[in-house]
Parts: C-alpha cells; sequence; structure tokens
C-alpha cells in the first residue's frame, strides 16, 4: 500500500519490510470507542517506543474528513509520538476499506443508514512475513497486556536458532 500520514508524507507498505506492525482502524470525529482504542495503543507504543522493529499504523476509516492535517492535530491526543514510529494514515476510501477487510479480516465501512462509520475494535499485530499474529479487543485491558506480551514473544522467536530437519 501506499498512504500519507499526519505530516503530508508518502508511506509505502515495502519501506516495513523489516519490521513488526500493530495495526488498527478509526476515524477521528468517532465519538464512540476510537479515542478509547488509541489511548490503549498509545500504551503500547509507550511499552516498545525504543524498538526499530516494530511499527504502528492508525489508518482511518473516513479519508474525506481525516485529511494529513486533521490527522496530525488528532495525534495531539496521544503525545511524544516519535515521527515515522506511529503512523496516522490516510488515502484513497476503497483501498484502505480493501486493506482492511482482505488483508486485516477486520470491518471498516461508511453506514449508508447514518452519517457515520462502521469499524472493528480490535488492534492487529503482524509479524515481519506480514502474517497475522493475533486480534485484540481494544477494550479489554487484559487483551492489551497480551498483544504486549505476544510482541515481546516475536522478539524472543527471533532469538531461536533455526535447525534444519533431516
Amino acid at each position: 500500500f501506499t498512504f500519507t500520514n499526519q505530516f503530508g508524507e508518502q508511506v509505502h507498505s515495502k519501506q516495513t519490510d523489516s519490521t513488526y506492525i500493530v495495526a488498527n482502524f478509526f476515524f477521528s470525529t468517532c465519538k464512540t470507542i476510537c479515542i478509547p482504542m488509541n489511548l490503549e495503543m498509545q500504551k503500547v507504543y509507550h511499552t516498545f517506543k525504543n524498538r526499530d522493529d516494530l511499527l504502528f499504523y492508525s489508518f482511518t476509516v473516513d479519508p474525506e474528513t481525516d485529511t494529513p492535517e486533521a490527522l496530525l492535530e488528532y495525534s495531539h491526543q496521544f503525545i511524544d509520538i516519535e515521527k515515522g514510529k506511529w503512523q496516522f494514515l490516510t488515502g484513497d476510501k476503497e483501498t484502505l476499506y480493501t486493506l482492511a477487510q482482505k488483508k486485516f479480516f477486520l470491518t471498516a465501512m461508511q453506514d449508508s443508514t447514518i452519517p457515520d462509520f462502521i469499524h472493528d475494535d480490535r488492534i492487529v499485530l503482524l509479524d515481519k512475513q506480514r502474517r497475522i499474529r493475533g486480534f485484540y479487543k481494544s477494550t479489554d485491558g487484559e487483551e492489551i497486556k497480551r498483544l504486549i506480551d505476544e510482541i515481546k514473544v516475536l522478539k524472543a522467536e527471533e532469538q531461536i536458532p533455526k535447525k534444519s530437519v533431516k
């Protein structure tokens, strides 16, 4: 994918081939779960902000409203975000929805009956091979603790020497 972050910079998925990804879908004008969900993302971010092999992506489901400028303003709620470490991303609506639905297996769509958006409240962990390693309900503190633990496990797995089977 190629999307635009809160700083107006292009972000390409190929740039992140050697990193783990923690991702979610939200929109900045959400009045329900988005702020609590991103506060939980912030907890995970602060736990691992010094790791070079882990990035955070928050994809908007409302790219018409969530311009880079709007995303930058929204991101200020989550203090001390290092530029490039936690990306709030916007782009083409259909591309965003396809990414959510077909690659992350999450709900993301506009509700045609009301002026709102339907999106999943789960956070997703991807390994370096872009395999989904887990889904974590963002409104459940125990799930967020499990996400933190599983990120640590991914790093530990890297340290295990690979043995060939004869």
